[in-house]
């Protein structure tokens, strides 16, 4: 059993996600990303890492995916034992993953006596956001480029003040993981909290506003925390279906559509923890909106899991959708709204073969 875990990891690792999260990244015109070596003293970004093939290879030092695997790569990331590694994402990667008692008492009743007896540790919290972070509650002086940021992509008053916004007065607040390592730098960006479990912070993610930043860590979000298995926001929806969107600025746009309830899942890989969540909330159905110029072969992957756990698993076509633009572009659209929801209503059924067979095709 453990065998057969340990090669799901390496089948199903997220490398996109976490090489984003935990490296600084330069981008290659193939599906490549470029790091810094994590085994040797490379500062010329000599790591190659293609998450679509699971596989690193550093043109500096024998650190390839020949030699190692998926563990030895979070082990030096992290600066962690390779057990250490083994250990959480065996952890991560088990089939059920209860938040908290309120979690595990709505999924036996959604689930019934069916629901899995094995379960794993709950969501990790943290205490607060970084030291140095104000809340953004108005334009002042200070905090004028933040807020002007936010307005100029569209968003409102009340919705700056319901995300609860927070920026740095600094001119420099590091990150740093738990072994002193620096992540990134808060400088310059709006940071979101992030809650889940028992409604608790779980992470926070954060976003450069200079719209002509095109560094690897345009998004950051707080080491070593478990964002992948928590939605934003965690509210339970209007209804049983759900719209699964990437950011939290394309979930504020899709969200401004009246009783449609929208979750941002910050990567395009859903987790089992995610679905789990939308079951035990109620949720029955459930629509991908992804980002058109990147999400077919990630919706591809995603669907089979989602048809595990939903009776209903659309796709939008958007025919007339244009590539460049996100979701969260229509924040600044005064016709956004109704433009997302004319998207949302030309979707195709993925238990339809042969519609489904067409969009696959076509998209």
């Amino acid at each position: 059993m453990r065998a057969n875990l340990i090669n799901r990891v390496k089948r199903e690792f997220d490398w996109d996600a976490y090489v984003k999260e935990h490296h600084t990244v330069k981008y290659t015109p193939s599906d490549e990303l470029r790091i810094c070596c994590v085994n040797c003293d490379d500062s010329k970004f000599k790591l190659y890492v293609n998450p679509v093939k699971g596989v690193f290879h550093c043109f500096k030092c024998n650190f390839t995916s020949k030699n190692y695997d998926v563990f030895d790569f979070v082990s030096a990331s992290e600066g962690i034992t390779r057990h250490q590694a083994l250990m959480r994402l065996l952890r991560e990667y088990a089939r059920v993953t209860p938040d908290d008692d309120e979690f595990e008492e709505q999924l036996k009743s959604s689930l019934g006596e069916e629901t899995p007896h094995t379960v794993i540790a709950g969501i990790k919290t943290i205490s607060k956001l970084p030291d140095g972070l104000e809340p953004l509650t108005r334009c002042d002086e200070q905090s004028s480029r933040f807020w002007n940021y936010l307005k100029e992509r569209g968003l409102t008053d009340r919705e700056i003040l319901a995300i609860c916004v927070h920026y740095t007065k600094e001119n420099s607040l590091p990150v740093l993981d738990s072994n002193g390592k620096r992540r990134g730098d808060l400088a310059n960006r709006i940071v979101i909290p992030v809650y889940g479990g028992s409604h608790e912070l779980v992470s926070w993610q954060a976003r450069h506003i200079d719209k002509d930043y095109n560094q690897g860590d345009k998004y950051l979000s707080c080491p070593e925390s478990e964002l992948n298995k928590t939605l934003w926001p965690y509210v339970k929806p209007y209804t049983s279906h759900a719209v699964l969107v990437e950011g939290i600025f394309d979930c504020l746009a899709v969200r401004r559509i009246p009783e449609v309830s929208a979750y941002a899942t910050f990567t395009k890989k859903i987790s089992i923890h995610q679905m789990l969540r939308l079951k035990a909330w109620g949720v029955e159905e459930i629509t991908l909106f992804w980002d058109r110029r990147d999400a077919k072969k990630e919706m591809l992957r995603a669907i089979p899991d989602l048809h595990m756990h939903f009776r209903k698993v659309y796709v939008c076509n958007m025919t007339n959708w244009p590539k460049e633009l996100d979701a969260g572009n229509m924040l600044a659209d005064p016709q956004g709204a109704d433009k997302l929801k004319e998207t949302l209503q030309d979707r195709v059924d993925t238990y339809d073969t042969l519609e489904f067979a067409k969009w696959k095709l076509s998209f």
